[in-house]
């Protein structure tokens, strides 16, 4: 068991992933750095409040999976936690399957997870975590606390060509810079 404080967190970074000029919709996708693979910095102990919070009281609207992502779900609680021991490792540690949330004080057993484990992976890290299946492209699982205008439960076990559907044109939006 760790006895040291943990050192204080980093600045919040400042992430503004978009150009100057006129907008035009875009999916936003950047290729980041594996250590940057999650925002990190001094909201973290409010953000991840507020992710406890909506799971508690919310579960259902903020959490969602199809039985068919069983697999993926159990791989990204342990992609994540593997991603935060590596790159986090002042504030998470592992003691054997135990992982120790230092900023929180709460420990997760990763072997026997208490609840999903994509759900327990969304109470590790501030970003929404949305699963495709790479075959579909279908939506088939989720921990979606801060959406920006869309409801988990519209869009879970749909494909990306349903869920970005452009309803006025009646077809396939030609628009995104990818």
């Amino acid at each position: 068991m760790l006895t040291a404080p943990p050192p204080a967190l980093p600045a919040s970074p400042l992430w503004l992933p978009f150009a100057p000029g006129p907008y035009r919709p875009a999916m936003g996708l950047i290729a980041r750095p594996p250590a940057e693979l999650t925002a990190f910095g001094a909201d973290y102990p409010a953000q991840m409040a507020e992710r406890r919070a909506l799971l508690g009281l919310r579960r259902a609207e903020v959490f969602g999976a199809l039985p068919s992502s069983e697999a993926a779900r159990r791989e990204t609680l342990l992609l994540v936690a593997g991603h935060l021991l590596a790159d986090r490792a002042p504030w998470f540690a592992l003691a054997g399957a135990m992982l120790e949330n230092r900023l929180t004080g709460e420990r997760w057993n990763l072997a026997a997870p208490e609840c999903d484990p994509l759900e327990l992976a969304g109470r590790l890290v501030q970003e929404d975590l949305c699963l495709l299946d790479p075959a579909t492209a279908t939506l088939t699982a989720a921990v979606l606390c801060f959406p920006s205008r869309w409801r988990l439960a519209d869009k879970l076990g749909r494909d990306l060509a349903a869920i970005h559907a452009f309803p006025r044109a009646g077809g396939w939006r030609t628009s995104w810079a990818a």
